[in-house]
């Protein structure tokens, strides 16, 4: 590879323009007033004390028990509502600024000046010239491919030959100097700050808290002698029921049974119907399913669909439907008088009868 040319200088940066003014601050709008504190709540009235018995002599007072924890300490009430916000006036402008002097003691902070106008923005620098490109050097000659010779069996593989040395690399042209950066524009000096507003009155106090729990009760002091026994004062009202004590634990559920077997699938084994026609032959009405189930035992309920005259005579017959056969295409039924148990004639009753019925596959 040729040399690599070199790099053309770089031109310098134009200089920075002066930055805007920035506008005045606004004035802090007043923060509006605190809402009223709330009422107490009344104090509910003290139950009646029972009637004292006669005091016995005292005896010996035991050490006095640790004082109880105080109790939580009442929420806060809300705090009333932000006042409005004054609209913000407009920033002064910046000034210039000066030269840093010596640091001496902090002063009062003086009122933000003016922000100074942006200067313009000066002119860019031209752009140095690029080095011409070093010229490539020559590819060095590719030698001849030898005839390939016929492939016969595989031998060992030979040693690896040595690899060929690296062409030297060109060398890299220079890089062109950096342009000089613009001078930076002069900031203007800090507008004033706008007055705070006033605050808002304060928001209702939040309800007392609960009262602590009692101090553990103190070691018992000796026992005193015993006084003469006074008489029983009247006895009291009963005081208020105590709150009810947590519900134990649910017991650990109990293992599932087995699974019951699995009926006779609905769609080959079941056929209902409903106000269908029935065909008398003899004393016996037959039904045809209007396709076959399958192979099995049914079990069949038949009733009659409505109220039908069937013909019967006589105040002490009781006529019922009664299942003769059943099989996978269809079903025969008779009607018996539970009178007697006898057949009943069908002589007077209709050739077609309309029924109702559910047929079952039988699974015991």
């Amino acid at each position: 590879t040729g040399a690599k040319g070199s790099t053309g200088a770089k031109g310098a940066t134009g200089s920075k323009g002066a930055t805007g003014a920035k506008g005045v601050t606004g004035s802090k709008g007043a923060t509006g007033s605190s809402g009223a504190t709330g009422a107490k709540g009344a104090t509910g009235t003290k139950g009646t004390t029972g009637a004292k018995g006669a005091t016995g002599s005292k005896g010996a007072t035991g050490a006095r028990g640790p004082t109880g924890v105080r109790g939580p300490t009442g929420a806060r009430g809300p705090t009333g509502a932000k006042g409005s916000t004054g609209a913000k006036g407009a920033t002064g402008s910046k000034g210039a600024t000066g030269a840093k002097g010596t640091t001496g003691s902090k002063g009062a902070t003086g009122a933000k000046g003016a922000t100074g106008a942006k200067g313009a923005t000066g002119s860019k620098g031209v752009t140095g010239s690029k080095g011409t490109t070093g010229s490539k050097g020559a590819t060095g000659a590719k030698g001849a491919t030898g005839a390939r010779g016929p492939t016969g069996a595989r031998g060992p593989t030979g040693a690896k030959g040595a690899t060929g040395a690296k062409g030297a690399t060109g060398s890299s042209g220079a890089t062109g100097a950096k342009g000089t950066t613009g001078a930076r524009g002069p900031t203007g000096v800090r507008g004033p700050t706008g007055a705070k507003g006033v605050t808002g009155a304060k928001g209702p106090t939040g309800t007392n808290g609960t009262d602590g729990t009692n101090g553990s009760r103190g070691p018992t002091g000796a026992k005193g002698a015993t006084g003469s026994k006074g008489p029983t004062g009247s006895r009291g009202p009963t005081g208020s029921r105590g709150p009810t004590g947590a519900k134990g634990t649910t017991g650990a559920k109990g293992t599932t049974g087995s699974r019951g077997p699995t009926g006779p699938g609905f769609s080959p084994s079941y056929r209902a119907g409903n106000n269908v026609a029935a065909t008398k032959s003899g004393n016996t009405y037959t039904y045809t399913y209007p396709t076959a189930l399958a192979a099995g035992t049914y079990v069949v309920h038949v009733g009659l669909h409505g109220a039908q005259s069937m013909g019967f005579s006589g105040n002490g017959t009781m006529p019922f439907p009664t299942v003769l056969t059943s099989t996978n295409t269809g079903f025969t039924f008779e009607f018996e008088d539970l009178s007697n148990g006898g057949v009943l004639a069908l002589t007077s009753a209709p050739a077609s009868l309309n029924i109702d019925y559910q047929t079952l596959l039988q699974n015991q």
